[in-house]
């Protein structure tokens, strides 16, 4: 999002239907990890099956089943609400792209990214808590201890004033995606990117 932001900032305004070369490849991220999400929670969800047992042996079922059932609805939370985030910044392109071009100093700090209104930069910050409760108590379930406690924090820009400084490294020394230096029609993602 940080790189989505600073890109329009910078792009002409132009038709909606037209997405500039320097976007291509972060929206096609964008549709494969909200995919990928969906794909996560649905397989999830078919797993929840298994774990609903009669009443009775839910007496004797051991802690870590137990365990088991809250991280896997945890997770399921968590992906639900990344696939939403996703798609809520996704919906937001062709009104981004329609007002983008005018700089960085056009816009305040407080306001929402281009790509979200106040209604979904409101829904995207309810979005990033629940997926961060939901990573925080999976991690918790399954006793992955960091420390005293599991603390997950999650990232996703809603306002300009969260964007990250452009010399900052946010993917601190790990692979990440190239960006746009001219290795094809569009930028090179890590194998992870789908």
């Amino acid at each position: 999002m940080n790189e989505i932001e600073r890109v329009l900032d910078e792009v002409r305004a132009g038709a909606a239907g037209q997405v500039p070369e320097e976007l291509v490849g972060h929206a096609r991220f964008l549709f494969g990890l909200r995919q990928e999400a969906k794909d996560n929670a649905a397989e999830l969800s078919r797993h929840a099956v298994r774990l609903r047992w009669p009443d009775g042996y839910l007496t004797k079922a051991t802690l870590a089943g137990r365990r088991c059932e809250l991280a896997h609805g945890a997770l399921l939370r968590a992906y639900e609400a990344l696939a939403a985030a996703t798609r809520e910044y996704e919906r937001g392109m062709r009104d981004a792209l329609l007002s983008s071009g005018d700089g960085p100093s056009a816009r305040e700090m407080s306001m929402p990214l281009r790509l979200l209104d106040e209604s979904a930069a409101e829904e995207v910050a309810r979005l990033r808590e629940a997926c961060e409760q939901g990573m925080t108590h999976a991690a918790d379930a399954c006793n992955l201890r960091f420390g005293s406690a599991a603390i997950f924090d999650i990232k996703w820009p809603v306002r300009r004033s969260e964007l990250l400084d452009p010399a900052a490294d946010p993917y601190q020394g790990e692979l990440r995606p190239l960006g746009w230096t001219g290795f094809g029609p569009q930028p090179l993602l890590h194998v992870d990117a789908r």
